[in-house]
Formats: C-alpha cells, structure tokens, sequence
C-alpha cells in the first residue's frame, strides 16, 4: 500500500510539473518578448540621449573656437590701426620705431596667457620688433636677438595676401631653431600684411596665439560632459583625441600614420562627405553613435562679425569637430540597465513560475476529491495575494523612486548655494556659473520629480464630488497669477453660470494647470487674451479655455497629453511636460474627455468635459 501511494504520489508530481512548463513556457514566452521590447524602447531613449549630448558638446565647442578667435581677430585689427604703427610705417626713423616698440609692449602686457609672442616683420621676413610674452612676463626682444623668418610658411602666406586681409596659419606645434618646443606648445599664428598711408605694403604683424589654453577648454568641456571630443585638421590628424599620443602627427616622420583616415578610413570618409556642406552630421551605425561638424575659420569669423568686412579672413585650412561613442562605451553606459532588466525578468519569470505550478497543481488535484480542491484553491489564492503584492510594489516603484531622489537633490542645490555665498571671491565667473548651472539642473529636477509626484497623487486619489463654479474658480487662479507676475497687463473673458460637479481639489488642479498654459503662452504676444466659458454646441457641452498666445502644431496633437512631452523648447516655454498629462487624468478620473485645437502663432483652446455622459454620448 505504501508503494502504491509512493508510485501515485510520484505520478501526480509528474503530471503537475508537465502542466505547469505548458504553462509556464508561453507565460515566459511573453514576458521576454515583453521585456525586450522595453529593452529596447529604453537603449533608443539612451542612444537619443547620447546624441543629444553628442550635439550640445559639438555646439558649445565650436562656440569655444569662435570665441577664441574672434578675439585673436579683433586684436590684430585693433593692431593694424594704431596711430604708431602706421607714423612708423609713414616716417620711420628710430624715435617712431621706440614709439612703436613701446605701444605692442604695453598691448602684451594685457594678453599674458594668451599670447606668446608679436612680431612686426618687414617685407624681408626680419623682425623688427619682437614681444615675447612665453616668461611669464613681458620683454621685448634686443636687437641681437631679433630673428630672420623669411623662410616660415606663415611670412609668406601673410606676405601673399592682400592688404587688409587677417591670415590664419595652420594649427600646430611651435618650432625654435629648428626642433619642436618641448614642453609642446600649440600655436596659431595670426597675421596681416601693413601698409603706408599711400597704400606700399612695408610689413606683416604676427601674432602667435598660444593654442593650449583653448584645448585645455575643450578637454574640459569633454569631461564635464563625460562626452568624447576630437578636434581634427582637414587632413584627419588628431590635434585633440582620446590619447595625448594620438596629437600631433603630422609634425613627425614617425606620425605619419596616426591618422583617423589610417585607423578607420570608412569613418573618416563619412566624416569628411557628412560635414562637407557646413551643417552638422549626427549619425548611427552599427558600431557607435557619430556626431561632427566642419569649423572653418573664414567662414565662422566673417559671419559673426560682418562689420569687419574690410579685414577679410584667410585661413588654408580647417578643423573638424568630432564625437565618436563606438558600440562598447555605449554597451557599458548600458549596462545597468540590462542588469536591471534582466533582474525584473528574472523575478518576473519566478513568479510566473510559481503561479503556473499552483494552477498545474491545482488541475491535477481538483480531479482528486472535494477536500484537495480546497486545499489547491488555498494555495492559489496565496500564489495570486503574492502576485498582487507584487504589481502593487511594481506600481508603486516609480514613485519611491521619485521621492528617494529628493534628499540628493536637495543636498546638491544647497551645497551649490553655500559654494556661492560663501567662497564666490574664490571662484571666476565661470565657476559660478557653473555652480548656478549646477542649482538651475538641480531645481528643475525637483520640480520635475515634484510634478510626477503630484501626477501619481491624482491617480490614486479618492473622487468626492461636489458643486463647483468654475468662473469663480477661474477668477481666483487668474488673480494669483497677476499677483506672482504684475507687470503682465492681459484681457481676461469669463462666461457667467459655469456650474458643474466634480472634485472641488482635482479640478483646481486641472484649471490651475490649464489657465498657467494660457498664462506662459501669451507672455510673448501683442494683445494677450484669455477666455474661459462653455461651448453648448458640443453634446455633451463642453468647458473651454481659450488664448491667443504661440498656439501649437495640429500635426502634433496626440502627444499633447503624454507625460513629458513638450511642444515648445524650454528656452522659450520653461516647464516640465506634465501639466496636460495631470489635467487629463483628473478629467478621466470624472469620466470626462479632453481635446485642444490651435495653431502656430494663433493661440490654443482646450475643450473638456466632467461627466461620464461625455464619453458615452461622443
């Protein structure tokens, strides 16, 4: 008997377990095909986020470039025109030439590390006058000391050029004697050829701008960023890379090679055609996420300063801006997420696993006797209490998460102040911003956090209804507004008998957030007008609020509500994108509806209901 009951025993088990993987392998069948499609919606929102990066990187550093040379180039035609310069020109003699010597001397002494030398050549190539700025201080060259560059590619590209023209030399390492200056030192030289008042060139100015300065800048930038940054000469030599060794090849025979086109000709050949017509090229490929753009000196300069045509900018050479993220660093910014993904697989797959046992246990036992079933049904109900437990935390994650981040963030923006307050005489203007850029990001996550908060709050909120007159409702949210912004002067329209019945707290809520739109929207138009009534031609009827303010795109009505969608840049319209998406929740939670019309420049109406009849009837 014992056998018997051993051997059926066994049987039974044998038979729940084939149940429950028949169960169990279209359940985990589903959940990985589920799991991946969030995968990959999530390394799409990464790669987006990259390249967006990718892209302010690439802008800031090609305005870091433009600056810097804006200002080289407005130095030398400051230069140009200095009264002693063009007597010397003019007379000559040694009293000009000491007027003159002594005028760049005191121009240098406010340049220091930015400059390491000015030099006025004449037509010869000598110098005649030399400032060195590369000891810490300002001194002027003795006579024995002066050199012959008539024999610098840069005397004779500056030479060649027309008066009143600035010449760019090429980006590359200074040459004393003959052997590249160690430590090295980049160097753009910057020259104009100078004439007498009769129109005879007689001379070229050289300034050598000192180059690491603004690499260390774009280093900088890089870091902060956690983004790579390359800078590139049009012959794809590495003036900037990943690696100090990489720079600078083309400056030695045995750096020939050490090329982009060397290394990965096919990148470089898609750099080189994307960058060609002067727009930035942002692109995928299998093997990483590219974003670069073309700098060229003569272009940037005379676009940004068009009053200094008569100083034409010549440059026989360019630079590109690069950022190369190849699929391994992407795959390790990835990381964390796959782990985190296939943990939930994981206990996802745990639990669909024990939830297909009990119901396979369940199937073989109910054809046992009464008392079985009772038995199996039991453990069901604790499998599936389990698997409720189970959503409930998964529901309530997002929101944990949201509240955990407050204190970090808190800590960060306050930190930031007391660094402000307490040592800004210890900081240059760019640490500061810095910091205020840190407490800026750093409050508009609060508010960002608090909003998904808030937005979690109305859906788990209790629904009391009661009277409501939204006119009166309107009015009040209205006079806060005017009171938090008094300088705004707008015309305000508001229906009389606007009587509903809904939550008096949510639809605040949805009216605060409407009426703020309205509000931030009309802050750039000529006559601002909002209007809040009810449309009776709509069946049901339907409640409005109507501006005239910058209005939106049709084409993109279906994300009006979706959380954190933005139709507007945050430049221009600063918020976080969930105001549409709360006022629709409190309008579904009423069983209601809610729809916006406008267009660009003409402003917006959003439509709603607070009835369930709205849903049916519509």
């Amino acid at each position: 008997m014992d056998q018997l009951d051993e051997s059926r025993s066994s049987g039974k088990w044998r038979q729940t377990l084939l149940f429950a993987t028949l169960i169990w392998i279209p359940l985990i069948a589903v959940l990985t095909l589920l799991m991946a499609t969030f995968h990959a919606k999530d390394m799409e929102h990464l790669r987006r986020l990259v390249g967006t990066e990718q892209h302010a990187v690439i802008t800031e550093a090609a305005l870091v470039l433009t600056n810097n040379l804006d200002w080289v180039h407005r130095d030398l035609e400051y230069l140009s025109r200095r009264p002693d310069l063009d007597r010397f020109l003019t007379s000559g003699g040694e009293n000009r030439h000491r007027e003159l010597t002594r005028d760049l001397a005191s121009f240098m002494e406010t340049r220091h590390g930015i400059y390491d030398q000015l030099r006025y050549l004449d037509a010869s190539g000598l110098e005649v006058v030399r400032v060195d700025n590369g000891s810490g201080k300002t001194r002027i060259a003795t006579e024995a000391e002066l050199q012959d560059k008539s024999d610098r590619y840069y005397f004779h590209d500056a030479w060649a050029s027309p008066l009143g023209t600035i010449y760019l030399s090429p980006f590359d390492l200074n040459v004393e004697h003959g052997v590249i200056e160690i430590p090295y030192k980049p160097m753009l030289r910057c020259a104009t050829k100078v004439g007498d008042r009769t129109g005879v060139a007689k001379a070229v100015l050289i300034l050598n701008y000192l180059g690491q300065p603004l690499i260390g800048r774009l280093q900088a930038l890089a870091k902060d960023s956690d983004i790579s940054l390359w800078l590139l000469n049009q012959d794809s030599y590495w003036l900037l890379g990943d690696r100090p060794e990489q720079a600078w090849g083309f400056m030695f025979p045995d750096g020939r090679d050490r090329t982009l086109a060397k290394r990965d000709p096919a990148l470089w050949r898609t750099i080189e055609a994307g960058t060609r017509d002067g727009h930035p090229l942002h692109a995928r490929f299998d093997e990483g996420l590219l974003s670069a753009a073309r700098f060229e000196p003569t272009r940037k300069l005379s676009d940004r300063n068009p009053a200094t045509a008569n100083h034409v900018l010549q440059s026989p050479s360019y630079w590109i801006l690069v950022s190369w993220v190849p699929k391994e660093d992407l795959a390790l910014q990835a990381r964390p997420l796959t782990q985190r993904h296939v943990i939930i697989w994981i206990t996802l797959g745990i639990l669909l696993a024990m939830l297909s046992v009990g119901i396979a246990h369940l199937s073989v036992k109910r054809r046992q006797s009464i008392e079985t079933m009772d038995k199996a049904l039991q453990r069901l109900a604790v499998a599936n209490h389990g698997l409720n437990s189970a959503n409930r935390e998964l529901e309530s994650f997002s929101y944990s998460v949201s509240h955990d981040l407050r204190a970090p963030l808190r800590t960060l923006d306050g930190f930031s102040n007391m660094l402000l307050k307490g040592y800004a005489d210890k900081l240059d203007d760019k640490g500061q911003d810095y910091l205020q850029r840190m407490r800026t990001a750093a409050q508009r996550m609060s508010r960002l956090i608090d909003d998904m908060l808030a937005l979690s709050r109305i859906t788990r909120a209790e629904l009391k209804r009661e009277p409501l007159d939204l006119g009166a409702m309107a009015e009040e949210i209205l006079d806060e507004l005017a009171e938090s912004d008094p300088e705004r002067h707008l015309e305000v329209r508001i229906q009389p008998e606007l009587h509903t019945s809904g939550d008096r707290r949510l639809v605040h809520i949805a009216m605060q957030n409407l009426l703020a739109n309205a509000w931030k929207f009309t802050s750039r138009t000529g006559a601002p007008r909002i209007e809040v009534g009810r449309d009776d031609t709509d069946r049901p009827p339907s409640f409005f609020v109507r501006d005239n303010g910058a209005g939106f795109d049709m084409a993109y009505a279906d994300k009006l509500f979706g959380a954190f969608q933005r139709l507007h840049h945050a430049s221009d319209f600063p918020g976080t994108g969930i105001g549409l998406a709360t006022v629709q929740r409190v309008v579904h939670k009423h069983g209601g509806r809610i729809w916006g019309q406008g267009a660009i420049d003409q402003g917006a109406v959003f439509h709603f209901t607070l009835s369930p009849q709205a849903i049916h009837e519509s």
